[in-house]
């Protein structure tokens, strides 16, 4: 049995999590996809066997599409993301002066440049809750379990089609995983795959339960970790085998959460045989672009 219910410990009263607006790295993906070599490159990484050329197009577009940023985490936002992120706030603010939204008591922020930004812009659109900031009455963390997937190698060039047509050896080993491999691969230097980001996500899930029961609670962060904080909160542990990668592949497939958009889960009061009566967070609207 469940309802809405303010008397339910052991979850926060709401959590809204937003995706980063339009990336520089996006916008630039976009480019490169209207060049017919790179359309060759990416034909190429599908075939088997490889084609001969395969590391010559994927050299070209290295050398003709080099990063612009040292790191991942210094990927900026596009130009002209910025004003619509502002757009996305006044509505929110809007929501908020009509009594339909309510303040955090937190805000969590991924530890990069394009999360940041995203939030800066958001509430340039709202001034109540930058004030709120100001004042101290909000508090803003920044926390690296929120941060995207790492991709290891990957980050040296200007996208992952790159490294893959640079690297034969990686393409033969996502084969070898088969549908399993966008969510148990992990590249070399570091790379995570998804459980190890379900992992993390899990572990803020549980702080933020215990730290902000019955609180609102805000995140802004990236696209893998919102699917991963899904998968989360559905009950998966990212131990399930076929059934959680299958269930991964459909979210990012079907439902991936667009620049700047919100997923929002609210807490639902669950009868548990055991702790009694407890709070559970549901999912009530994903990716919601604020208009």
């Amino acid at each position: 049995m469940s309802s809405q219910s303010e008397n339910c410990p052991g979850s926060p009263k709401e959590v809204l999590l937003f995706r980063h607006g339009f990336s520089d790295y996006l916008a630039a993906k976009a480019a490169k996809r209207a060049v017919p070599y790179y359309q060759e490159l990416l034909a190429g990484i599908k075939q088997d066997p490889l084609p001969s050329n395969i590391q010559e197009l994927a050299q070209r577009a290295a050398e003709e599409f080099p990063r612009t940023y040292d790191t991942d985490d210094d990927t900026p936002l596009a130009p002209g993301a910025v004003e619509q992120l502002k757009e996305y706030g006044e509505v929110l603010r809007n929501r908020y002066l009509q009594g339909e939204l309510k303040l955090p008591s937190v805000i969590f922020v991924s530890p990069t440049k394009r999360t940041r930004d995203t939030f800066l812009a958001y509430i340039s659109g709202f001034p109540e809750l930058a004030e709120k900031i100001q004042a101290g009455e909000i508090n803003v963390i920044e926390d690296i379990r929120i941060r995207e997937k790492l991709y290891g190698e990957v980050t040296q060039y200007s996208d992952r089609n790159v490294y893959f047509g640079l690297h034969p050896e990686v393409i033969e080993e996502s084969r070898r995983l088969g549908r399993r491999a966008s969510f148990e691969q992990r590249y070399a230097g570091g790379g995570q795959n998804i459980p190890d980001k379900m992992a993390e996500m899990s572990e803020w899930d549980k702080y933020i339960a215990t730290e902000y029961d019955g609180q609102v609670v805000w995140a802004f962060t990236h696209h893998l970790a919102i699917l991963s904080y899904r998968l989360v909160e559905e009950g998966y542990n990212g131990n399930e085998g076929d059934t959680v990668a299958d269930r991964f592949r459909e979210l990012d497939h079907n439902e991936t959460p667009p620049p700047g958009s919100v997923t929002t889960y609210e807490r639902e009061c669950i009868d548990d045989p055991i702790l009694g009566r407890r709070g559970k967070l549901v999912l009530k609207k994903a990716n919601e672009i604020p208009v």
